[in-house]
């Protein structure tokens, strides 16, 4: 297996592993191609850092993380907003679907007092899962916000989800307190230090 940092065309790759392998969350109910465009995004943001795992040329697995969440968000809206609209008007006649975006854009501003740098996401394809990839691609990770001068920063995960709850306390992250982004859905906040 090889780790490396991801490049603008692997977007696509990461937009459909999210899709495939993420289930819950807000983002998994957004078409394909929005999620490209957010994935090229984090990406191209100057502040982004994106850790790619694969087996040959097969990408099996990413993490995905920005240097602040509020400074991406802008980012996101001046270069990608107008085509990331034509993607989701069909979803944006639903009024919970607006609410929803808000809320997540709105979260960082929530948050404030916590560390702005983010990891968003980590997938990993089902036939490689408990293979200790995504513990493979941390320390990568770890490197790569480090080069952004960060030396500390947070990940949210539902409070339901199990495995990656035992993922990031095994891996040194250290629980903060709950919160919630969607109504009254609770999630961890989980902040981790580089050393």
């Amino acid at each position: 297996m090889d780790i490396r940092m991801g490049q603008k065309q692997d977007a696509v790759i990461f937009a459909r592993l999210h899709k495939q392998e993420i289930s819950q969350g807000f983002l998994s109910t957004l078409p394909t191609a929005f999620l490209q465009q957010l994935y090229e995004a984090i990406l191209t943001f100057p502040g982004g850092v994106v850790v790619a795992a694969c087996e040959g040329t097969k990408v099996i697995g990413f993490v995905a993380g920005v240097s602040s969440a509020s400074d991406f968000y802008r980012y996101f809206f001046r270069n990608y907003m107008i085509s990331g609209f034509f993607v989701l008007l069909k979803r944006l006649g639903n009024i919970g679907t607006i609410r929803r975006i808000i809320e997540v854009l709105l979260y960082p501003k929530k948050e404030h007092h916590v560390s702005e740098a983010e990891l968003l996401t980590i997938a990993v394809a089902h036939e490689y899962q408990g293979k200790g990839v995504a513990g493979k691609m941390l320390p990568a990770f770890v490197e790569g916000m480090k080069q952004q001068h960060i030396t500390t920063f947070k990940v949210l995960v539902g409070e339901e989800l199990a495995h990656a709850i035992r993922f990031y306390e095994k891996s040194g992250f250290q629980f903060l307190r709950n919160t919630s982004v969607h109504g009254n859905k609770v999630s961890r906040v989980y902040i981790y230090d580089i050393h």
